[in-house]
């Protein structure tokens, strides 16, 4: 015990305080992070972002810019009434 005060532990414990209390936010910002997985939600939204600005507000679907329904497409579907 002796020997670690002589060499100058008390200087270190300082530093691992502040080490400590500056990754103990970080820690929890991650677990906060990934729990609520809000790196997916981030990146879902950037890319819808980036889909309907690149695509434009008038297409129908995203996944089909070029169909259209015509009148004569459509069909009566059985046991559903209008």
């Amino acid at each position: 015990m002796y020997l670690m005060l002589k060499t100058g532990w008390a200087e270190n414990t300082e530093v691992s305080v502040l080490a400590v209390g500056a990754s103990v936010p970080c820690l929890l910002t991650v677990f906060q992070v990934t729990y609520h997985h809000l790196d997916d939600r981030l990146y879902f939204w950037i890319k819808t972002q980036l889909a309907t600005q690149t695509i434009g507000r008038n297409v129908p679907c995203l996944g089909c810019p070029g169909y259209r329904v015509e009148p004569g497409m459509l069909r009566p579907v059985p046991g559903v009434e209008q």
